[in-house]
């Protein structure tokens, strides 16, 4: 049930982006984070915006997408069942447009065909 529902909200679209997570990076001693002012386990957390994917086998990814008060930020990719090729063209094609390669929380770098190493 909980397969077909989710697959069916895959009509008319090709590829959905949400959070990969509801919150930023926290410190690795932590346990427990406030999400919304209540107390929460870190992996409760982490995996609220994953497993519905993982539950009914759809491809997904994340990929990097900027910083938040200087910690990493995750973009989560969720394609139709067996299309993995749509989420893996949007985060190489499209995204890697937008963000043009994100190293750093104050700082881009710019990659074109053109580069040559040094």
């Amino acid at each position: 049930m909980l397969v077909d529902e989710v697959r069916a909200a895959f009509d008319g679209i090709d590829v959905l982006a949400t959070p990969t997570l509801p919150l930023c990076a926290w410190d690795v001693t932590e346990s427990h984070v406030q999400i919304a002012g209540q107390p929460e386990h870190v992996l409760h957390a982490c995996w609220r915006y994953t497993y519905p994917w993982n539950l009914t086998g759809l491809p997904a990814l994340s990929v990097p997408c900027g910083f938040a008060d200087g910690l990493p930020v995750g973009l989560q990719l969720i394609g139709r069942p067996f299309d993995e090729a749509s989420i893996l063209r949007v985060a190489e094609s499209d995204l890697g447009e937008i963000l043009k390669h994100r190293r750093g929380p104050d700082r881009a770098v710019y990659v074109t065909e053109t580069s040559s190493p040094a």
